[in-house]
């Protein structure tokens, strides 16, 4: 016979042993779920969202299909940098203003890039 201080630090490791195995069951689960979600997503041009239980729900099915636009790291950097700066002037701003701060923000950017990046993505910043 075990002391009773024996007998509950077994029980704490036998506890704390069928938590492990809960949690090992759920985040397989939660992985089946996401792959069979990306599955979904893979085989269709839908939008997909995938819920809180794990399951793929079709949002959108009918967005226009168009080829997009090819973005470098860079560009992509530049553009977030951007947006944020127009957040906070929703009223617009000059092409040179915007590229005083993107080149304060971002070291290695110049004019160049930022009017390059305004002639590549004409839809999303107007003059």
């Amino acid at each position: 016979h075990l002391p009773s201080s024996t007998s509950r630090l077994m029980l704490t490791t036998r506890s704390e042993l069928d938590a492990e195995k809960a949690n090992s069951a759920t985040l397989k689960s939660d992985k089946e779920k996401l792959e069979q979600a990306l599955q979904q997503q893979q085989q269709s041009d839908d939008v997909v969202e995938i819920s809180d239980d794990g399951t793929a729900e079709e949002v959108i099915d009918d967005i226009p299909s168009s080829p997009g636009i090819c973005l470098t790291m860079k560009e992509a950097t530049l553009l977030g940098v951007i947006s944020a700066f127009l957040v906070v002037h929703p009223f617009g701003a000059t092409q040179e203003c915007i590229a005083s701060y993107v080149e304060n923000i971002v070291s290695d950017s110049k004019v160049a890039d930022i009017e390059k990046l305004f002639q590549k993505t004409p839809h999303l910043f107007s003059s």
